[in-house]
């Protein structure tokens, strides 16, 4: 794994249980939903909309897929910029919307997967998360792409990914960590506009 974003290595061990598992999709995706959030906010500030409070980040929310909202915020940065030169903010925001929409690929890992079972004995992926009685706790749990998702299985059947609530616990650690910049970019531009 060369950047924090990207798919790390297969692990071995898995949880026990697929308890930790459920608790960590749920903390990562609200850290996820905190972070849009924020990028709401950024785009009620960039069309000087901010004081129609809900309506405008609302608006931002209207796309249905993330890659719609942030190309939404981009252009309306954009628009933004051009009655509003600060090369500095412009930098912050470039930095800031690339890191978010890195890590956007593993927000939907999390969000669009399955709990399953690795047979420690056979190395059989089951996903149905019962299976530990079945085996009297002779497995382990992961997050897997569900097997409708083609893309997400490589040429021998074996997932991309397989995450244990440890590596779901350090992507919500890094969607935490994506919130300070854009809070910091949103009171720049609070402080700005809104004496």
């Amino acid at each position: 794994m060369s950047d924090p974003w990207d798919i790390p290595p297969l692990v071995q061990q898995g949880d026990g249980t697929p308890d930790a598992i459920y608790r960590a999709i749920g903390e990562a995706v609200c850290s996820w939903e905190q972070v849009e959030v924020r990028l709401s906010w950024l785009y009620g500030m960039f069309t000087l909309r901010w004081q129609e409070g809900d309506r405008a980040f609302r608006e931002y929310g209207g796309p249905g897929s993330f890659t719609a909202r942030a190309t939404k915020l981009e252009a309306a940065m954009e628009a933004y910029r051009k009655s509003h030169h600060d090369q500095a903010l412009e930098g912050d925001f470039t930095k800031a919307i690339s890191l978010v929409r890195n890590f956007s690929a593993r927000r939907n890992d999390i969000a669009h997967s399955v709990i399953g079972a690795v047979d420690r004995k056979s190395l059989a992926i089951y996903h149905q998360p019962h299976m530990q009685q079945l085996y009297g706790g002779g497995v382990d749990f992961f997050l897997f792409p569900p097997h409708y998702r083609a893309k997400k299985f490589d040429a021998s059947n074996l997932p991309t990914y397989a995450y244990s609530s440890r590596e779901i616990s350090f992507f919500n650690t890094e969607f935490l960590r994506l919130i300070v910049p854009l809070d910091d970019l949103y009171w720049r531009l609070r402080k700005k506009h809104c004496p």
